[in-house]
């Protein structure tokens, strides 16, 4: 009795060990995609398909080969046994995400038609085989899979558990050939309007991302365009995403595409609402007008943003001019040694004035100009160290107080810098050369001063303009 129990384990031990080994030969020949292994092996054994079933392999032969795009072998083991189409790997994959995720568009075409109803089933983060076709960009798998049902279908439309469409994660990965045959492939709004777990549509993360040439191709989609003023959870249109990035030459872009395509931004929207309905038309253009002068201010803001490095800079060479102009100033400096020195004392015995060593020599003997060369450059000095100031300390260019102090200190900074120049020359010109430059000087001096004076009048203007809409947001509130 002992012995016959004995002879039937050691039987079937031999059996599993031979089951395992052609189940094994079976995987081999999925990978390779041989056809004839496949047939001897059934021919050897049956009921290996069968097996598969008891098998401990994470996936089936027919995952492997639709991962390896085996047309051949795909066929003829759905032959033997189409329900293969249905079984899930350790991740909830069908064969067909398999197809799918690779692009093997043939292999696709024959698992859809053994069962239609993989396109349905949702891995293990809820993607579909369009999720991870759209994920990797492969265009014939999408549109072979949109072919199979219509493309505002709920095949279509079906959210990952992260809340993503096939639409977003497209872009989310930058796969703009997927994102063009699937916005394209879409009859009605439906697909374009889907939004993420956030309230973003398609284009609100195209923005985000930055992608300048999603952004372009979304843009010039009427049905993708009719929705660029529409919010997301943050409350944020596409313009307003853009608008808080950190500018680069990517946001300029991007910002540029959605002016041109009709956006702008939700201040002005609200402003033009209010013109609408309780605004004179008398006081329409006035409040454009201002308007216009708002968005100069916010052009300046980002502007400083983006050149930061610059403007310091130019602070900086202009901080380091001044100085070095005081310190050796035009005509130079009294040395003990020459004969300056002398005729110094001499006509300082006449003024009362002392000489010493490393004073100005014109200051000695043109002491008016000279005494408007050193305001002018002394202020100039101090504008240049303002502007570093403020721009080492990390002010917010958004922030409308620094942004004025800022363009306050600049414009003086430059200002008394060209007065500084012209007080030079009067300083070190001979009288003759001064009287055939007079004209030229004065020319310029009162140019600069026009151009500071309308700079002025612009900045009362924005200031006047601030101040309504302060007041009047004020009034509301209330």
């Amino acid at each position: 009795m002992d012995i016959e129990m004995g002879d039937n384990i050691g039987s079937c031990s031999k059996i599993e060990s031979e089951g395992n080994r052609v189940l094994g030969s079976l995987y081999e020949a999925a990978i390779l995609g041989s056809v004839a292994t496949l047939e001897t092996l059934l021919g050897t054994d049956p009921l290996v398909l069968d097996r598969l079933s008891l098998a401990s392999y994470p996936e089936t032969p027919l995952h492997v080969a639709a991962l390896r795009g085996h047309l051949e072998f795909t066929k003829a083991i759905l032959k033997r046994r189409a329900n293969l189409a249905a079984e899930l790997d350790a991740q909830g994959c069908t064969a067909l995400h398999m197809a799918a995720a690779n692009g093997h568009a043939e292999v696709l075409k024959v698992l859809l038609g053994a069962y239609p109803d993989a396109r349905l089933v949702r891995d293990r983060e809820g993607r579909t085989p369009l999720h991870l076709a759209a994920m990797r960009g492969r265009v014939e798998a999408i549109r072979e899979l949109f072919s199979f049902f219509e493309a505002d279908s709920d095949d279509a439309l079906r959210l990952t558990l992260r809340g993503d469409s096939a639409l977003h994660l497209s872009v989310k990965y930058n796969q703009l050939d997927a994102l063009k045959v699937m916005v394209q492939s879409s009859s009605d709004n439906e697909l374009v309007k889907l939004r993420d777990a956030h309230g973003n549509t398609i284009l609100h993360l195209a923005v985000m991302l930055k992608q300048e040439e999603a952004v372009k191709f979304l843009l010039s989609v009427p049905k993708v365009r009719e929705l660029a003023k529409s919010l997301n959870s943050n409350s944020l249109s596409a313009i307003d995403i853009v608008q808080q990035s950190p500018r680069d030459l990517a946001a300029i872009e991007i910002e540029d595409a959605l002016i041109n395509a009709g956006v702008r931004p939700r201040t002005r929207l609200a402003l033009d609402e209010h013109n609408k309905k309780d605004i004179k038309p008398a006081a329409n253009a006035l409040v454009g007008f201002l308007g216009y002068f708002h968005q100069l201010e916010q052009s300046v803001s980002d502007w400083i943003e983006y050149n930061r490095g610059a403007l310091m800079t130019v602070a900086t060479l202009i901080s380091g001019i001044t100085f070095q102009s005081a310190i050796t100033p035009p005509g130079g400096v009294l040395d003990e040694r020459e004969d300056d020195f002398e005729r110094c004392i001499n006509l300082d015995t006449k003024t009362g004035a002392k000489c010493f060593g490393g004073s100005a020599i014109l200051a000695h003997y043109n002491p008016e100009n000279y005494l408007t060369f050193i305001i002018y450059d002394t202020k100039s000095f101090v504008g240049s160290l303002a502007v570093l100031f403020l721009l080492i300390s990390g002010f917010p260019p958004k922030n409308r107080l620094c942004l004025w102090l800022l363009t306050l200190a600049v414009c003086i900074t430059v200002t008394f810098l060209g007065f500084t120049f012209i007080a030079a020359l009067r300083l070190v010109l001979p009288d003759e050369t001064k009287k055939k430059l007079d004209i030229m000087i004065d020319g310029s001096l009162k140019s600069w001063v026009g151009m500071v004076a309308v700079i002025s009048i612009v900045n009362a203007i924005i200031g006047i303009a601030l101040a309504i809409k302060w007041l009047r947001n004020r009034y509301c509130s209330s």
